[in-house]
């Protein structure tokens, strides 16, 4: 069998999927993957969602200073958890929802963990069978800013 491609490993995402030489096993299979996904800066939004659902399971979310508004992106779509983003700033998640399409929903799939929920995996392939692309949920955007005239009610 083929050496594990090393951006599998590193990242879990392999930007040339089946056309890669090298293997990608499922990360829980090769030692150290998960480590130093977890240090990575591609991988620590994942980290972080495996966490809050292995924590706090699927209970809603307000991301607070959600930037991108990726974590509630990734929780609204591979886990079903409903999603508030309150941020100033307007989501860019095209950049992210063509990245997640491209790049890592299928390594989601393969992954024999619980990366992502029963739910997704079969809205997917049901997608998949019938030649239908998927279409990935934008988590609620609230545009605040914390600032002390929004805040000062409650001294």
């Amino acid at each position: 069998t083929p050496q594990p491609c090393p951006h599998w490993v590193r990242r879990g995402v392999c930007h040339l999927g089946d056309r890669c030489a090298l293997a990608h096993p499922p990360l829980v299979d090769v030692p150290g993957a998960f480590a130093q996904a977890a240090f990575t800066k591609a991988g620590r939004v994942g980290v972080f969602r495996r966490f809050i659902v292995e924590e706090f399971g699927p209970a809603a979310v307000v991301d607070v200073a959600g930037g991108k508004g990726e974590l509630s992106f990734e929780l609204e779509n591979l886990h079903d958890v409903a999603c508030v983003v309150v941020d100033p700033r307007a989501p860019m998640l095209d950049d992210v929802s063509q990245r997640f399409r491209r790049f890592r929903a299928r390594g989601f799939l393969d992954n024999g963990d619980e990366a992502v929920s029963e739910g997704f995996r079969r809205r997917w392939r049901e997608h998949e069978e019938a030649g239908v692309e998927l279409a990935l949920r934008r988590p609620r955007h609230l545009r605040l800013f914390f600032d002390g005239a929004l805040v000062d009610w409650t001294v």
